[in-house]
C-alpha cells in the first residue's frame, strides 16, 4: 500500500518527464507488484493518466510511437524491478509467474469463494459500513462517513489530482469485476479514497464555514446586517 502510493506521488512529481522521480515511480511500482499483485492497479491509473495527458493530435505512426514509447520504457523498468524484487521467480520466471496467476484465478473460482456468495457490488457494502471482522475493536467506525465524503469530494479530486481520481475509480471497478470480494481488498483504495474524502471534507464543511466566517468579519456586511435588524425592529 505504501509503495503503490509513493509510485503515484513520484509520478506526479516527475510531470511525465524522464528524471529521477519518474524512474523511482517505476521502481516503486515494481516493488508493489512483487509484494502484492492487486496493488498494481495504481500503475494502470498512472498509464491511463499519462496517455490521456500526452495524447497526440494526429494519429500517424511516428507520432503514435513517440506517444507510447516513454510509457513503454517506464513499464519495462517497472517489470525489471518486479523481477528483481521477487527472488522466487528467478529459477523459472515464466513458469512460476504462470503458476501464480493460475493460483489466483483458481482461488477466485473456488468453492470457498462461491459459498460466500457475495454480489458484484459487495465492495460498496464494505465501504458503507464497518467490516464484520473483529467487532468492537474500533471504538468509532468511520467507514460510512469517509465513503460519503469521498463521493462528495471525487469531482474536486478529479480537477486537482486526476491521477488519484483515476486510481480510485479503476480500483473500485477492479473490485467490482474480481470474483473474490474479501473486505481486505479494499485496502488498495486507502490512499485515493482518503484523498477524495479530504476534498469532500473541504467542500462540504471547511469551505462553507470559511465563507460564513468571512462574512461575519466583513465590516460592510456587519453594517448591512445591523441596518436590516434596525429596520425590522421599527
Amino acid at each position: 500500500s505504501l509503495t503503490s502510493a509513493l509510485a503515484v506521488l513520484c509520478y506526479t512529481r516527475s510531470r511525465r518527464r524522464w528524471n529521477p522521480w519518474l524512474a523511482l515511480s517505476a521502481a516503486l511500482l515494481g516493488v508493489t507488484a512483487a509484494s502484492k499483485y492487486i496493488y498494481s492497479v495504481a500503475g494502470l491509473a498512472i498509464v491511463l493518466h499519462w496517455l490521456a495527458e500526452t495524447r497526440p493530435e494526429d494519429v500517424r505512426w511516428r507520432s503514435l510511437w513517440r506517444w507510447l514509447r516513454p510509457v513503454m520504457l517506464w513499464g519495462l523498468l517497472a517489470v525489471g524491478f518486479f523481477l528483481l524484487c521477487d527472488p522466487w521467480l528467478w529459477a523459472d520466471p515464466l513458469q512460476r509467474l504462470r503458476q501464480t496467476v493460475l493460483f489466483h484465478r483458481a482461488f477466485a473460482q473456488s468453492d470457498h469463494v462461491r459459498r460466500a456468495g457475495y454480489p458484484a457490488w459487495q465492495p460498496l457494502v464494505w465501504l458503507l459500513g464497518p467490516v464484520p471482522w473483529h467487532p468492537g475493536v474500533f471504538l468509532l467506525p468511520l467507514d460510512l462517513y469517509i465513503t460519503v465524503l469521498a463521493a462528495v469530494g471525487l469531482p474536486a479530486l478529479w480537477r486537482k489530482q486526476r491521477v488519484m481520481a483515476l486510481w480510485l475509480v479503476m480500483g473500485l471497478a477492479f473490485l467490482f469485476l474480481w470474483t473474490t470480494k474479501w473486505p481486505q481488498y479494499l485496502l488498495i483504495l486507502t490512499a485515493p479514497l482518503s484523498l477524495a474524502a479530504a476534498q469532500g471534507f473541504r467542500v462540504a464543511l471547511v469551505d462553507p464555514a470559511s465563507r460564513w466566517l468571512s462574512r461575519l468579519r466583513d465590516p460592510e456586511q456587519r453594517a448591512s446586517r445591523r441596518a436590516r435588524r434596525s429596520t425590522a425592529l421599527r
